[in-house]
């Protein structure tokens, strides 16, 4: 689970390990995930599972691409993938180490590659799973916000300018597409992984406070929008 060493992340990391799952805190921060780890640990004194460190920074392609690897070499299945990480609102100009917008990069292409390199152990598990029976057991889960309906431009996301070369966007507008972008690629990895027998689903962070949105002391509701052009 990506982002799993705080907020959300870290609560999901939590359930699942009372349940005797093998949980893997994906983010940057090795300190971070081992201060988890023990909260996590603490509060399932008696769990069977366990709990490791896998060192992940979405802003890196290269470095998405050297953690999946390193997963794949220690593994034989994998259940669950659920990308929570994010971003929210950087200062304007953040980019990766690629050069692409920050928030774009964080929430879409690094979770995108991740999610390809791990979808043959993912098939193999799902396919292991059918062989005694059990289906719609594996997933990847894409978290969303209510800001890609609620913030998203009028007349829908320009995909030809992502790179906002052609026009530049506010932080809030940014982090709004890329979070329409979530449902985009939970679907696309649906119809491209749908046969091997592994379940795509999007989620939202609807009506909660989380880590990213600290500051925010108010909710709203909003009425789904037109995300796309044309």
């Amino acid at each position: 689970m990506t982002g799993s060493n705080t907020g959300v992340g870290k609560e999901l990391a939590c359930i699942l390990y009372g349940a005797n799952a093998s949980v893997y805190i994906a983010c940057r921060d090795e300190s971070k995930a081992k201060t988890a780890m023990e909260w996590i640990r603490h509060a399932h004194p008696k769990s069977t599972g366990a709990l490791s460190f896998l060192p992940l920074d979405l802003a890196d392609l290269e470095a998405v691409a050297r953690s999946a690897q390193s997963f794949l070499d220690k593994e034989s299945r994998l259940d669950a993938l659920i990308n929570n990480a994010g971003v929210m609102h950087p200062p304007p100009g953040s980019v990766t180490k690629q050069g692409h917008e920050l928030q774009l990069g964080v929430h879409n292409l690094g979770p995108v590659l991740l999610a390809e390199m791990l979808a043959p152990l993912l098939a193999k598990t799902a396919a292991a799973e059918k062989a005694v029976g059990q289906r719609a057991t594996v997933r990847v889960v894409w978290v969303a916000s209510l800001y890609a309906e609620m913030g998203s431009p009028d007349g829908g996301v320009d995909i030809n300018n992502l790179g906002y070369t052609k026009k530049d966007e506010s932080k809030y507008t940014k982090y709004s597409i890329s979070k329409a972008g979530v449902f985009y690629q939970g679907a696309e990895y649906a119809r491209r992984h749908r046969a091997e027998g592994i379940v795509s689903v999007v989620s939202g962070c609807y009506l909660m406070r989380f880590s990213l949105s600290h500051d925010y002391s108010w909710c709203v509701y909003c009425a789904p929008r037109k995300l796309t052009s044309g």
